[in-house]
């Protein structure tokens, strides 16, 4: 469900409506806060949603607040402007659906991500050209885009970099978590 809070709320309901016992989002977050950069984990204790603030459940090391947004927040500039007026750290686009299922389930929510891309790092528009609903990348638009503006080729080796850190905290941190996999029973999310 990468890249679609409305998706991720509906999957993240489907496994409170299975039995989970607690809501988890997952994966990878741009970095809002200037010390943030490819590669860091950021364990939220809330989540800014643009309507609201939502509490996550106590957790070690929960450092800070999660925008949760629904359109990609490509550039340095629109990054400084959501980290103004969401007091956040960090920002992706599911967290927000999992956040709006915790809350109408009752469910507790626990939100670990890694940074994929820093705050001054922009996103090039062949990058957002490739994304799809699903969380995949469409080669052919990003070779397109890269083929119209080839100076975009270093953000977008830049951005591969970055996100290749975040997998590898995400590894590290994943096998941490099943580790305590009794704590959080059946837990899902996005």
């Amino acid at each position: 469900v990468a890249g679609d809070a409305d998706r991720a709320e509906s999957a993240a309901r489907a496994y409170a409506a299975a039995g989970a016992t607690a809501l988890v989002s997952f994966g990878t977050a741009a970095g809002l806060d200037p010390t943030m950069k490819p590669g860091d984990a950021f364990v939220a204790s809330e989540v800014w949603t643009g309507a609201g603030v939502i509490a996550c459940a106590p957790f070690p090391g929960a450092s800070g607040r999660i925008a949760g947004v629904r359109e990609p927040v490509a550039t340095a500039e629109a990054k400084a402007a959501l980290a103004a007026a969401s007091g956040a750290q960090t920002v992706d686009m599911e967290t927000a659906g999992v956040a709006a299922a915790a809350q109408a389930t009752g469910l507790p929510l626990y939100v670990f991500r890694a940074i994929s891309d820093g705050p001054n790092d922009s996103v090039p528009a062949c990058a957002l050209a490739g994304m799809r609903p699903d969380g995949t990348t469409a080669t052919w638009p990003v070779i397109a885009g890269l083929l119209r503006s080839p100076q975009d080729l270093p953000a977008l080796i830049r951005l591969g970099r970055g996100y290749a850190a975040a997998l590898q905290t995400l590894s590290g941190l994943g096998r941490r978590l099943l580790d305590l996999r009794g704590r959080f029973g059946g837990a899902a999310g996005g």
